[in-house]
């Protein structure tokens, strides 16, 4: 909540073995030494299912599902970029199918491993990922991350200032208009995290589009690779973000001095309905 993690460098490092074997899997799989590459890491609810199954009920979890499929433009648009792109996953509910070159699906192929788990996403571009435990890698090697889908919006932090979010959109069922942030804020659905809060309060989580995902992981790369075009009112409404956001009562147990950011071509958008 201080920034003392970003202010800090890695803690963890692989050893050189560990580099050699990692390298040597790129290299293996053709991608040569000045290619980059993305993790796509999207969170299905497969891997509890399979290997925490102990427990009998993990559906209060479901509400930070996506599916895979709408992350297809996103991946061809990288790849067509020249980025290799790594759909990640232990276990995974669905495929990612393509007929691409350099888009490949880690999750379901004979060579994933517990450590390429790890040494991917950790030597990765960036991260394109919804909020789920093996994105939180990024974290610790400081690798920029566009988190989609993400929810609840108050409780989204990143030790990453080159990381950006954007939430699922939320909406009242009986109307399906989307909640405004005083509205997210005076009903808590801002800080639900189980699936029948959602149900309760009456309102539904919505996807972002394969348009929203695709322009989102573009406007970071872009963003990295310096030549995202700012506009003179982005700041502007990245701030009055924040000022709305800090009206919640709970604001200071889950936000800090480092402030993220929503992606800037959103907040453009929709700041009218968005920011009251």
């Amino acid at each position: 909540l201080k920034g003392v993690f970003f202010q800090t460098e890695t803690q963890i490092k692989f050893s050189e073995d560990e580099q050699k074997k990692g390298k040597f899997f790129l290299k293996n799989i053709g991608l040569k030494s000045d290619e980059k590459y993305v993790c796509l890491i999207v969170r299905d609810s497969a891997y509890k299912d399979k290997y925490r199954n102990w427990k009998d009920d993990w559906s209060y979890h479901n509400y930070r599902d996506s599916n895979i499929d709408n992350y297809k433009d996103a991946v061809l648009a990288l790849a067509e970029k020249g980025y290799w792109v790594f759909r990640m996953g232990k276990a995974v509910h669905k495929p990612l199918i393509t007929d691409k070159y350099r888009i490949v699906d880690y999750a379901n192929s004979a060579f994933r491993s517990d450590f390429l788990d790890i040494w991917l996403v950790a030597n990765s571009h960036f991260t394109l990922c919804t909020a789920t435990g093996l994105a939180d890698i990024a974290n610790v090697y400081r690798i920029p991350s566009a988190v989609v889908n993400s929810s609840p919006l108050g409780t989204i932090n990143s030790s990453n200032k080159n990381t950006i979010w954007l939430p699922k959109k939320i909406v009242w069922n009986n109307n399906q208009i989307p909640l405004t942030m005083s509205e997210l804020i005076e009903t808590g659905v801002i800080g639900f995290m189980r699936s029948e809060e959602y149900t309760n309060a009456n309102v539904s989580l919505i996807d972002n589009t394969n348009i929203e995902i695709t322009r989102t992981a573009l406007e970071l790369e872009s963003k990295l690779n310096k030549t995202w075009q700012p506009e003179p009112g982005d700041d502007l409404l990245q701030n009055k973000f924040w000022s709305i956001l800090k009206t919640w009562k709970e604001f200071s147990e889950f936000q800090g001095e480092l402030q993220h950011r929503l992606p800037d071509y959103w907040l453009r958008e929709n700041h009218e309905w968005f920011l009251k």
